[in-house]
Parts: C-alpha cells; sequence; structure tokens
C-alpha cells in the first residue's frame, strides 16, 4: 500500500470519479429511505417531538426549560407525597414517557439534553424527522464520497472506503436502528467532525484556527445530541494528542490556534446542555435523565458478556459493531507500508483514537443492563470513518480533492433537495371523550401517554413504572382526593392493570382514544378504592 510512482492519467482520473459518483448516487437512492418513526408515541418519538415543540413555542433559550407546568404535574406530586411514596416510588408514574420526576427540581422534566430538539424545530414541521434523516445521510454520502476519491488511484483503499460508507450509512434505512431522532444527526455531525479533525491536523505548518473552531462547535453539539458522544470526543483528542505529539517545540507552538479555538468554542458549545442541566435538574452537572439510564456500572462477568453476545451477534446493528474492528485491522496494514514517517504516525494515530472511543463505549455500554441496537453505532461509525478516511489520505493523490469536493457535494446536495422538498407534511387525527381530556380528569395511559399531551394537550401518566403496591396506592389518593381517572388500554402493561383493578364494577367504559390506533378507555369514578397489596 504505497504511492504510486507514475501519475494517474486524466481519463482514468475521470472514469474512476464518475464511477464514485455513480455509485454514492446508487447507496443514497437505495438507503434514503427515512425510517425514525415521526408519530409523537412512545418514548424517543414524543418526546423529541416535545423538544422540538418548546423551541418552537418559547425561543431558543426558554425551550431549554422543559418543566412540566400541567395542574395535574402539580397535583399528583402532591398527591404522591401525601401518600407516603418516595421520589424513587413515584417519580417514573406521574410522568409521560421520556420524563421523570426530578428532585434538584422538585419539577417533572424531559430526559433529553437540547441538540435534537433545536434541529428538529429548526426544519419544516410535521416533516422534521424525515428531513433531518435525510440531511444527516447526505453529509454522511458527500464525506464519504470526497474521501473515496481522495483515495485514488488505489483502489484496495477507495473500496475500503465505499465499504466503509455503506457500514456508516446503512443503519439510516433501518426502523430498528434509527429508533431515536438523535442516531442520524448523530451519524452526520460525527463524520463531518471527523472530517474536520483530519483536515486540521494534516498540515502542521499551516494550522487553521477556524477549522478547529468548527471541530469545537462540533464536537460540543455531538454533547448536546447525546451525552455518550463524549467517547466520540475522546477519541478526537486522543488522534490529536498522537498525531501532532512529535512535533517540534516550535512547530508546536504553531498549532495552538488550531488547539485554543477548539477547546473554547467547545466549551462555549456546552452552555445549553450546562444551562438545560440547571434549570431542569438543578445542577449543571446533574443529569437529566431517568434512575433507569443513569444508573452506576455494574462490573459483573455474566452481564457484561451477556450485552456483549448482544452488541455483537443480536441486532442489527452487528455489521457495524464488526465493521469498526475490521476498519482497525486495515489502518494498521496502512501503518506498515505507510510511505512516511508522518503517514505512519497518523495510521498509528487512527487506531489508537478509533480504539478508544470504540473500546470505552464497549465498556460503558457492557456494564449497564439497559442494552439498545443503536447504542454501538456511534463509536462504531467514527471508528469506521477515521481509519478509512485516513487510509485514503495516506494513498491517494493529493490534488484530486478540490475536484471531488465540488462534484460529490453537488451530487449529494441535489438528489436530497430535491427530496427534502417533496416531503409529504404528516397529520395525525386524535380524539378523545371530552370527559377525558376535562382538566379535572386524570389519565393513566403508557405508549399513548405524550401522544395525548402532544396533540390534545391533555397530560397523561404512565402509572405502569412502578410496582402494583405503588399504583394501588397512588390511585387510590386520586380517588380520595375526588377526581376521576381514566385508563388508556394501549399496552399489555394497562391491560393487565384495568385486569387487576376491574372486578366488582370498579370500571366502567367511557369510550376510545382515536389515534394511529383506536384504544377502549375505562373510567374509575371518584371515591372507588382499588385492590392493594
Amino acid at each position: 500500500m504505497v504511492t504510486p510512482s507514475r501519475p494517474f492519467s486524466r481519463l482514468a482520473s475521470t472514469v474512476a470519479i464518475a464511477t464514485i459518483l455513480v455509485s454514492v448516487g446508487i447507496i443514497y437512492v437505495l438507503l434514503a429511505k427515512p425510517s425514525i418513526p415521526d408519530y409523537p408515541f412512545g418514548c424517543d418519538p414524543y418526546g423529541y417531538a416535545r423538544q422540538q415543540e418548546l423551541f418552537r413555542d418559547k425561543g431558543f433559550v426558554n425551550g431549554l426549560d422543559t418543566r412540566a407546568q400541567d395542574e395535574e404535574v402539580l397535583f399528583l406530586i402532591k398527591t404522591a407525597r401525601a401518600a407516603g411514596l418516595t421520589p424513587d416510588q413515584f417519580g417514573e408514574m406521574i410522568a409521560p414517557h421520556c420524563h421523570h420526576y426530578e428532585e434538584g427540581s422538585d419539577s417533572v422534566i424531559l430526559q433529553y439534553p437540547p441538540g435534537t430538539g433545536f434541529l428538529l424545530s429548526l426544519l419544516p414541521e410535521d416533516r422534521e424527522v424525515e428531513a433531518l434523516a435525510l440531511l444527516s445521510l447526505a453529509v454522511v454520502l458527500a464525506v464519504f464520497g470526497i474521501f473515496a476519491v481522495r483515495s485514488l488511484p488505489a483502489f484496495v483503499s477507495t473500496a475500503a472506503v465505499i465499504g466503509g460508507l455503506v457500514v456508516v450509512a446503512m443503519p439510516l434505512a433501518n426502523s430498528t436502528l434509527m429508533v431515536s431522532a438523535s442516531f442520524a444527526p448523530t451519524l452526520g455531525f460525527i463524520t463531518l467532525a471527523t472530517a474536520l479533525l483530519l483536515y486540521g491536523t494534516h498540515r502542521p505548518d499551516r494550522p487553521s484556527w477556524w477549522t478547529g473552531a468548527l471541530l469545537g462547535l462540533l464536537a460540543a453539539f455531538l454533547m448536546n445530541l447525546r451525552i455518550a458522544n463524549a467517547f466520540v470526543v475522546i477519541g478526537m483528542a486522543v488522534f490529536i494528542v498522537i498525531a501532532i505529539g512529535s512535533l517540534s517545540p516550535k512547530r508546536l507552538a504553531r498549532q495552538l490556534p488550531f488547539l485554543l479555538s477548539g477547546v473554547v468554542v467547545f466549551a462555549i458549545g456546552l452552555l445549553p446542555l450546562l444551562t438545560a442541566n440547571k434549570i431542569n435538574a438543578g445542577g449543571i452537572f446533574e443529569s437529566t435523565y431517568g434512575v433507569a439510564d443513569s444508573a452506576p456500572a455494574r462490573f459483573e462477568t455474566a452481564l457484561f458478556l451477556r450485552n456483549l453476545r448482544f452488541y455483537f451477534f443480536d441486532t442489527p446493528a452487528t455489521p457495524v459493531t464488526w465493521g469498526a474492528l475490521a476498519a482497525l485491522l486495515l489502518v494498521l496494514v496502512a501503518a506498515v507500508f505507510a510511505p512516511s514517517p508522518q503517514s505512519r504516525r497518523r495510521c498509528w494515530a487512527a487506531f489508537l483514537g478509533g480504539a478508544a472511543a470504540y473500546g470505552i463505549s464497549i465498556v460503558f455500554f457492557g456494564t449497564h443492563e439497559i442494552a439498545a441496537t443503536p447504542y454501538l453505532i456511534p463509536t462504531s461509525a467514527f471508528c469506521v470513518g477515521l481509519c478509512v478516511f485516513v487510509v485514503a489520505e495516506t494513498t491517494g493523490v493529493e490534488g484530486l480533492r478540490l475536484r471531488a469536493a465540488g462534484a460529490v457535494v453537488t451530487v449529494v446536495a441535489v438528489l436530497a433537495a430535491g427530496q427534502v422538498l417533496m416531503l409529504p407534511r404528516h397529520s395525525y387525527r386524535v380524539e378523545a371523550p371530552a370527559e377525558v381530556l376535562a382538566p379535572e380528569a386524570i389519565v393513566w395511559a403508557d405508549m399513548t401517554s405524550g401522544t395525548l399531551r402532544y396533540y390534545r394537550q391533555k397530560y397523561a401518566a404512565k402509572v405502569i413504572f412502578t410496582g402494583e403496591c405503588e399504583q394501588s396506592t397512588l390511585i387510590n389518593a386520586v380517588s380520595e382526593a375526588g377526581r376521576p381517572q381514566f385508563f388508556v388500554v394501549d399496552s399489555d402493561a394497562m391491560q393487565r392493570l384495568v385486569d387487576r383493578i376491574v372486578g366488582d364494577g370498579r370500571l366502567s367504559a367511557a369510550g376510545t382514544l382515536h389515534a394511529r390506533e383506536d384504544r377502549p378507555i375505562f373510567r374509575l369514578e371518584p371515591g372507588i378504592a382499588v385492590p392493594g397489596c
């Protein structure tokens, strides 16, 4: 794997670039089928819909405040405490999905950092989720396409970059993997930040402060999208340290504008996240995540092995996870055949930076009880991108870069713009009986708890997110307080709750919730008690 000794002919260059452009176009057409749920139900779809709604209605600064102000919230907090329940017991059951009670602010809050909701609020309403996914795919394709041409005439490297593109972009078309609106922009920002990382450190004698500033901004925004993207930021830092660590003091001093601008802008870019933490959780370093998602690590062999099997063998994300390992091996081979000491050092920097992000995320998610299919995708994608991009710059012809940028960006921009402009607007009909929507009604629901609030401005809580004893205690306390209660049977858990308390005529039919699927509703009259423990 060495730099070719003879020039790449104009005809061969044109044919190769055209082939890459056609490949990028085909990949876009095959994968540009947004699969992220845009209907606000359950946890993530409703959570991000609520977040972007706050930014649209209240603006960027006030939109950081996610504390629920509904009358039902204050009533349920007061009633739960009076019934002798602790915050650990009632924290989830009095809130809709993706929300929980936070003692630090004495409020029910949204658990996610603000970045995804902010991006969604900038896009056309009722199609913002699909538009964000398509734009993220366009960024991934454009950057990988540029590096594919950059790798020419080393066709093995070009094939590696195209393969890396498929691995990184494929999850965007998989509904099982894109369960959250935050993962698509995460992949887009990671890919763009990786390209800036390489550009900013490629010429030690000509550092760029603006490249450092942009890199710092992207790194901060990654943290505003998902806290776990800190692992990617760590990998970037490791790459920078290794890549410029051998420079002489004089040449290292020239890197200060790049480094300082990056650090300063990164710190400034974290302000929205820290401000949201302060408002909603009571402290800038307090987590807004619920108890389950912020639980400490458990270093248990059985748990770790179970999670390793899950992430490497049992999920649709397996190609991405294994692709990261293949990329690490590829960059090691490139280091052996690197044409210069600088290229060899950058290959090692890519290996160590990618391995750091990838390895830390495996340890972190391997030692936590909750395992989800997309969790390893961001660091795996970073590892793939970093390694194949360094191989491309090591083996390619430098003069092809600008020509590639213009051609690739134009093709991808035209495809993405056309599809985004033609996206249909989505509007969903949600109807419920008037007595369910009445101010005095207390509504219990599971998957549609957020749907009712988003479309009908009626607060509903996921009472089933606790034990049966706590459920009965709070339901009876609400009944004693004289408030009618309604149970929307929108999940197996809600069905079990209704079956448990329906005896002796306690519940009566109260109509139907008309949403994407019709769901029966039952009423519990004030003063009627349900079975306790």
